[in-house]
């Protein structure tokens, strides 16, 4: 579980001859990294560099992960809901996973990114002049991550990224 805040900027086009559907691109200019965590491994046998075991004691290896996302974009489409001031939307997502490891193992892994699929729903009300406030709920969905080491291909890490998340937003209409 992780929460953190962050600015984005967005931009709509709302095409009123459509009931108000709204399309949309938000684009996060900041870096949004994850907590480092680090795991110490023991091993009952030692290996040599002919990779023979020996049994001259117990070895350690202290492996730590690490990643930053950069990037993250959303491309959505929003509905109102008549009568009311809320609405609904659903969209695709974007980012670049950047991996920061420190692996005692010598393994390494490249850069990657993820596409996902988002749905929401939230709340805007005008506050005059053009200017509006919302607030909304997403829920997102990222494929699964699959990185295999590129100085070992024996070594992989596999994960999930899902979540939700809250935004207040202030705008303004042209």
């Amino acid at each position: 579980v992780m929460g953190v805040g962050y600015p984005s900027i967005f931009v709509e086009y709302s095409i009123e001859a459509a009931g108000g559907l709204t399309l949309g691109i938000d684009y996060v200019p900041d870096t949004l990294s994850t907590e480092s965590t680090s795991r110490r491994d023991y091993n009952t046998e030692s290996y040599n560099a002919a990779g023979t075991g020996t049994d001259s004691g117990l070895s350690n290896q202290t492996n730590t992960v690490d990643a930053d996302f950069e990037d993250l974009i959303t491309v959505y489409v929003s509905m109102p809901i008549p009568g009311t001031n809320a609405f609904i939307k659903a969209g695709m997502k974007s980012v670049d996973v950047v991996t920061k490891e420190s692996l005692d193992t010598g393994s390494a892994y490249n850069d990657t990114d993820l596409d996902g699929v988002m749905v929401g729903f939230g709340w805007t009300a005008e506050v005059g002049e053009g200017v509006f406030i919302r607030a909304a709920a997403d829920y997102t969905d990222f494929d699964d991550l699959s990185l295999t080491s590129t100085t070992n291909s024996d070594n992989s890490v596999e994960g999930s990224l899902e979540g939700v998340t809250a935004s207040l937003s202030i705008g303004k209409s042209f």
